[in-house]
Order: structure tokens, then sequence, then C-alpha cells
């Protein structure tokens, strides 16, 4: 049987949906991940190697992420979040994406791809950015989102 692309493409993206992260640390849920912070059964560091390495593996097919910041930078943050003594909050070291519908400092937010904002880079985060970053949370960048917010669904192609 010989599948067109676009049936590659389809069945590909049922893959990625359907197949569990092959690391285990992803198959847990944000509140048991931030125990496992806590008790340091797990590092920042492996917990944000594990994210990347799995957006690497299926954003290609997906476009789920669709503004990602620098890897060294994530990294670093996840080092300072594992070496802290004092815990921000309960999401403290835990990667997080956003809706490109959403204000994040120094994050290029093009409110879901719009023309409009496609080079717009805000100063300041939207009052609920700034709470996940005070609870501890690392800000990896921005998930798809529909222009402006309209609609129902994303192409993401």
């Amino acid at each position: 049987v010989q599948l067109e692309s676009e049936d590659t493409m389809l069945l590909s993206t049922f893959l990625c949906l359907v197949l569990p992260p092959r690391n285990a640390m992803l198959q847990h849920d944000a509140m048991s991940l931030s125990g496992l912070l806590e008790r340091k059964e797990i590092s920042a560091v492996s917990l944000m190697e594990a994210t990347l390495k799995r957006i690497d593996e299926v954003n290609p097919t997906l476009n789920a992420i669709v503004s990602l910041r620098d890897r060294q930078e994530l990294l670093a943050e996840a080092f300072e979040a594992d070496l802290s003594k004092d815990r921000k909050g309960w999401l403290h070291g835990i990667p997080l994406a956003v809706k490109d519908l959403s204000d994040t400092a120094g994050i290029l937010s093009t409110k879901g791809g719009s023309p409009l904002h496609e080079n717009r880079i805000p100063e300041v985060d939207d009052p609920f950015v700034r709470r996940l970053k005070e609870a501890g949370a690392i800000i990896i960048g921005k998930t798809n989102a529909p222009e402006l917010g309209l609609g129902s669904h994303t192409y993401n192609g």
C-alpha cells in the first residue's frame, strides 16, 4: 500500500498524538512533577531536556510550538531552579508554553500569526504569565493559536 503525502501527514500526526512520550517523566501531570522536583527525585534540567527532546520529536509534524526560546537560556533557567534553595511556588522548575495570544516579555507574540503583529516582542508579561513565572514556571515559548483568537481551530501547516 502506498500512502499519499496527505495520508502520511495524517498518520504521522495521529501517531504523535496517541503514542506516549518515551521518557516516563513526561507522562506525569504538573502536580506530580512538582512533587518529584521538590523531593529532588528529578531535576529541572532533566525535565527541560526531556521536554525539548519531545518537542524536537513531534513539533515538525504537529507545529504546536510556534515560538521556542533559546535552548541554552531555558537550560540555564532550569539549572538556576535546581540550585535555588527556596522554591518560588508549586510550578518551580516546570517548563510551560502559553498560547500565542498572550503577551510574554521578550518572546515573539504574534497574536496567532497575525500580520499586524508579526514582529511584536512585548516588554511585559500578561498578568497570568507573570503569575505563572512567580509560581516558578519556566516559560519555554508559545503554542499555536487562531489568528487574533478568532475561530475554533488553527492550521498547523
